[in-house]
């Protein structure tokens, strides 16, 4: 009497097997659509920033790419390179502006106005 009461709880049932594979494996999910004609000129952009980038935060160079190293590490070398030639596009800067100014008085009021 009292043994039915204290004896153990049964050993719980075994697991049932797994189900088999399938004899053919799924479809492989679709590919994504190759992109438009028109974001090629952006991805090959996107590319070479991530270049520069790798460069930059990395001791890394590839021969593309030690000219623009050189240029973020010492841009005042660069710089005296550019001033000559900034400098002599001076003379030229003032004969564009004297022509415009000639152009602005050859223009004369017609009396027509978008807004009358």
């Amino acid at each position: 009497f009292f043994f039915f009461f204290f004896s153990p709880p049964p050993p719980p049932p075994p697991a049932p097997p797994p189900p088999p594979p399938p004899f053919f494996p799924p479809p492989p999910p679709p590919s994504p659509p190759p992109p438009p004609p028109p974001a090629a000129p952006h991805m090959v952009l996107r590319a070479f920033k991530n270049c520069v980038a790798a460069v930059l935060e990395t001791d890394y160079v590839f021969p593309q790419m030690e000219k623009l190293k050189k240029m973020i590490e010492n841009p005042e070398a660069f710089a005296v390179a550019a001033a000559p030639a900034a400098s002599s596009a001076a003379p030229a800067a003032g004969k564009a502006k004297e022509e415009e100014k000639k152009e602005e008085e050859e223009e004369v009021d017609m009396g027509f106005s978008l807004f009358d």
